[in-house]
């Protein structure tokens, strides 16, 4: 087996036949370029798998979480200010 037919198998090693298989491990065995390929395509899936869905959210949904954010900080600095002018005695703080 050479190191390109290897490459082809190990991209897809979930689907792979027993005898696939077979002659994948003898080659990473004796192979650590190509040992490493399969522990990285591995370990990649792993990782994507390990992520589950994501959600995914629309325009509109991002505008309007945005939309929140922004009137959650002003509604905070409004707090923010009413306190400072309070604790400080001072006029109306612009």
């Amino acid at each position: 087996m050479n190191h390109e037919s290897l490459e082809a198998l190990v991209l897809n090693w979930e689907d792979l036949t027993d005898e696939e298989w077979s002659a994948v491990e003898k080659h990473v065995d004796t192979c650590g370029a190509c040992r490493e390929l399969l522990v990285r395509v591995m370990r990649a899936a792993a990782l994507v798998s390990s992520l589950g869905e994501l959600p995914l959210r629309d325009d509109h949904e991002l505008y309007r979480l945005e939309g929140e954010l922004a009137r959650a900080e002003r509604a905070s600095l409004r707090v923010l200010k009413a306190r400072l002018e309070a604790e400080h005695g001072v006029g109306r703080i612009r």
